[in-house]
């Protein structure tokens, strides 16, 4: 799956899936691995789990892979754009409950 970006033509992302775990207090582990990709070469890869919770996200838990080259670039900016969108994300979901919260005051 490629980085959708007009800027970042040459990265791209695999994700394996690992399946599922169930912990003892029933809770589920999502885990996979994810491989960065540049110019069709893996050069950096993570493994990263599902992070519980209402809004839960993913995570990383360790490198198995890291090329040093040019490519640490492109990655940068990537999470430059993934911390944007977290932020705007966050913003908007909080936005969101405040206005739901004004809706249900009720004055008397």
């Amino acid at each position: 799956m490629a980085f959708c970006s007009p800027t970042i033509t040459n990265v791209t992302r695999r994700f394996s899936d690992e399946a599922t775990t169930w912990l003892p207090d029933g809770t589920a582990d999502h885990g996979g691995k994810v491989d960065f990709l540049w110019n069709g070469d893996a050069v950096l890869g993570v493994s990263v789990f599902l992070e519980s919770g209402e809004f839960g996200k993913w995570c990383w838990r360790d490198v198995h892979i890291f090329k040093v080259g040019e490519w640490a670039k492109d990655l940068l900016e990537i999470a430059a754009h993934i911390k944007k969108d977290e932020g705007s994300a966050i913003r908007r979901r909080s936005e969101h409950d405040a206005i739901e919260r004004a809706k249900s005051i009720r004055l008397r």
